[in-house]
Order: structure tokens, then sequence, then C-alpha cells
């Protein structure tokens, strides 16, 4: 008994001396690993994509601004042809003129894309965004048809705002998967 007794107190007593010894704090000469930054809310921007429409029809279309310097009046269906559950992701790309924001279709809305920017060529689709505010972000016109499902365009808005953009539009994008 006393011998069972003796090994169960060397067991326990080795494992305190290891217990204390981890606790030990680090060398002051050590550099300690960075802290974990705090989690980041997840940013949301919703895009909706709404088609320009040749008439003023009370109830069903509005006319909206866009482009704050150099401001056009434009006449919109107020339903949207696309909404976040079309939206596949957005990036921001660099080009000869400036940063552009590129928003890409998933596969149903690129169809829709593809059969409207036939239909409808000549006319602009409106891009409105809605993050920390919301605003018209820009009004291209289809000139050829699209049906790669990418709608790229030059935005009313600075490159952080656009960054940030793109952030939310992923982070929905991501939710939808």
């Amino acid at each position: 008994m006393q011998r069972g007794l003796l090994c169960f107190n060397s067991i326990l007593a080795t494992s305190l001396a290891l217990a204390v010894g981890c606790m030990v704090p680090d060398d002051p000469k050590r550099v300690s690993a960075p802290k974990p930054k705090p989690p980041r809310t997840k940013e949301a921007t919703e895009v909706r994509i709404y088609l320009e429409s040749p008439t003023v029809e009370p109830g069903r279309t509005t006319s909206v601004s866009v482009y704050r310097d150099s401001p056009i009046t434009v006449n919109l269906d107020q339903s949207p042809v696309f909404t976040p559950a079309h939206i596949a992701g957005a990036e921001v790309l660099a080009t000869t003129e400036g940063p552009a924001l590129k928003i890409q279709l998933n596969q149903q809305g690129a169809i829709l894309l593809d059969t409207m920017s036939v239909a409808n060529r000549g006319s602009r689709i409106i891009i409105g965004a809605k993050w920390t505010e919301g605003r018209i972000l820009g009004a291209p016109r289809l000139v050829r048809r699209i049906s790669d499902g990418a709608i790229v365009f030059m935005p009313d808005a600075t490159l952080e705002e656009m960054e940030r953009i793109v952030r939310g539009v992923n982070n929905i994008a991501s939710k939808n998967r």
C-alpha cells in the first residue's frame, strides 16, 4: 500500500512541477507573439442594378440624378433587374482611365445580363449601392452584348469607397454560395 502511495505521490509531484514550469514568465529579451486583432465586423454592401426606362410612368418609374460632378438625370424602372442574390463578387480594377469597379454576376445573372444587353442595346443600366450610405454609382450604357456576366464601369466613388464596396459585396456574396 505504501509503495502504491509513493508511486502516486511522485507522479503527482512531477505533474505539478511540469505545470508550474510551464507558467514561468517569458524571458524579457524574447519577443512575444503579436496579440490577435479583434474580429472585424462584417461589412455589407447591397448592390442593385436597374434598367433605364424610356418613358415616365408614375408609380413604376422614377427619375434619379447620376454622377455628382456632372449630373445627368435618368428614368429608371423601380424594380431592380439584379439584386444581391445575382452577384457572385466584385473587385476594383486598375485601368488606364483610373480605377474601375467590376461586378461579377452568378450564372443566373449572367444569362439575364446577356439577354438584357442584347434586347436593350443603347439603354443605360443604373447601378446603386447601399453601405453606410446609399447612392447611385453609375449609369453605363449598354453598347455591346455582355455574355461573360461581368459589368465593368467607372463609378462615382473614391478608391477607398470602391474598396469598401467590394468588401461588403463579397461578404454578402460569400453568404449566398
